[in-house]
């Protein structure tokens, strides 16, 4: 009965709160293990024919919230198994590494934790023993060395709690920058900084992508325009564009225009235009900016495009 009511959606597969909350999500998972083999079971295709290559550099790895871009990083990060194909690092496949894997590729997930009470030098050193990072005096020299990197030398010493949202992120970076790893792997770095941490994290990848490969999701252009030298970019699943980010803007090449409208006039455009901006102007008219393949509109007039909109153009929905 319990694996049935987890196949039909009626309860969730773990809980969060709740008596026994422990137990009960043991028997959920004792319950769908053993007796959900027979049950329907919607399939969900996250990912469908992905394929690149990477040497080196920094690379960005775009596309709007549900495109697969948090499953593509886990796979390559060996945190999911593909369910078909294969991912191989330095031409050996990733299943002959996973023994190994964490001291070849450095993974910083979008969800990361760090103990508000510890400093940032004793949160390193702490993992750095985990690691087997030795001996000690190696130890605290590599510490010491990473908190400089990341911007952080001054405040080593005070509680992580005390911390801002990318000082935090950069205290993550450091963690994973542990084993020096060739090739490093980011989730969503730049979600929830003000736009000076957003430029200084930046900053701090593409320092690192020097001799190593860096690969980061976003779903904001602009950290993909300025940092990167590659975008690949995801939608529904698959990969729609591959090359550099000032050939992603020549993908709305000849389908961008600019209208000015009247207040609610917006229904006199061509039908699937696409309205990707609207200013107000002081004349009482809205600036629109609009993606079509023809002129949506008498008065619209032909612009250049913009990253931003060969990415929308390609994703198929505004901003």
């Amino acid at each position: 009965r319990t694996a049935v009511r987890q196949a039909r959606g009626l309860i969730a597969e773990r809980l969060d709160e709740g008596r026994m909350r422990g137990v009960r999500n043991v028997w959920r998972r004792f319950s769908k293990t053993c007796f959900g083999f027979d049950l329907p079971r919607e399939l969900v295709h996250a990912l469908n024919g992905v394929d690149f290559n990477v040497k080196k550099g920094m690379v960005g790895i775009l596309g709007p919230n549900g495109a697969g871009k948090t499953t593509l990083l886990r796979q390559l990060a060996g945190v999911l198994e593909p369910s078909l194909g294969t991912i191989s690092i330095g031409g050996v496949r990733l299943a002959r590494l996973r023994r190994y894997l964490a001291r070849w590729v450095g993974y910083l997930p979008q969800d990361f934790g760090l103990p508000n009470e510890m400093t940032a030098r004793e949160y390193l050193d702490y993992y750095a023993l985990l690691y087997e990072i030795g001996p000690e005096e190696e130890r605290e020299a590599r510490v010491g060395k990473l908190l400089k990197e990341v911007g952080l030398g001054q405040r080593a010493d005070e509680k992580i709690g005390s911390f801002s949202g990318g000082m935090r992120q950069r205290v993550a970076v450091a963690r994973t920058l542990l084993r020096l790893p060739p090739v490093i792997i980011v989730d969503e770095p730049t979600v929830g900084l003000d736009p000076r941490e957003r430029i200084r994290f930046r900053n701090l990848l593409s320092r690192l992508a020097e001799g190593r490969v860096v690969l980061f999701s976003t779903h904001v252009v602009e950290d993909v325009e300025v940092a990167c030298e590659r975008v690949i970019v995801l939608a529904r699943g698959r990969v729609v564009f591959d090359g550099l980010p000032s050939d992603l803007a020549l993908e709305a090449r000849g389908k961008v225009w600019v209208t000015h409208l009247e207040p609610g006039e917006e229904a006199s455009l061509a039908q699937g235009a696409m309205v990707v901006d609207q200013v107000p102007e002081a004349s009482g008219t809205v600036r629109t900016r609009v993606l079509h393949a023809a002129a949506p509109h008498d008065a619209a007039e032909a612009v250049s495009p913009t990253l931003e909109d060969g990415y929308l153009w390609l994703v198929g929905e505004p901003a």
